[in-house]
């Protein structure tokens, strides 16, 4: 479980306006402490609106074991093209930022995001190459009034991962940044 800020602001934007101890003080660390008062440790950080700068990236790095941001696949571009979604195996011990690719399907049935043909050539990519691919999604319901995955997409996409011999692990099931040598 992963902090994503107490109300969701942009942590780059936040930071600049505020500093990085009122961040800290007023996003960072109750969004913290209620996820632990819920039974959870949160170790890891998600930029709300995958919005991220250097300032924010140093910051959140110092709190947390690993920071998720996502980027957009540009217009005509592949997301089996973007480098930038993979991390090799090998240097997954040390990665401490991780950039996601979008699996919803849209918000009010309106599409948006990755086709499945799109996500499948990651996916393949991923195996091809031996790399870890990270697929992020807000949340699970067959419509939302934000983005969100449908549970059928969901299972599709763990088929086509099973199928192909991917592992499927949640974001804190990875390895902590420096405590696992590749294997």
């Amino acid at each position: 479980m992963g902090v994503h800020g107490l109300r969701h602001p942009n942590a780059a934007e936040r930071v600049a306006e505020v500093g990085s101890d009122a961040y800290l003080r007023d996003e960072v660390a109750p969004c913290a402490a209620g996820l632990r008062a819920e039974g959870f440790d949160p170790r890891t950080f998600a930029c709300p609106c995958s919005a991220r700068s250097g300032t924010s990236d140093a910051l959140l790095t110092e709190v947390s074991t690993r920071l998720r941001g996502c980027v957009s696949v540009p217009e005509g571009r592949e997301l089996a093209g973007i480098d930038d979604f993979f991390v090799p195996v090998a240097e997954l011990p040390e990665r401490r930022i991780l950039i996601g690719a979008g699996a919803d399907n849209g918000a009010q049935h309106q599409p948006r995001g990755h086709s499945d043909a799109m996500l499948l050539g990651g996916l393949r990519r991923a195996v091809e190459r031996g790399e870890l691919s990270i697929l992020i999604a807000r949340a699970i319901a067959d419509t939302h009034e934000h983005d969100c995955i449908a549970p059928a997409r969901i299972e599709w996409l763990l088929t086509r991962a099973a199928e192909l011999g991917l592992r499927c692990l949640g974001f804190d099931d990875l390895p902590e940044a420096g405590s696992l040598t590749a294997a």
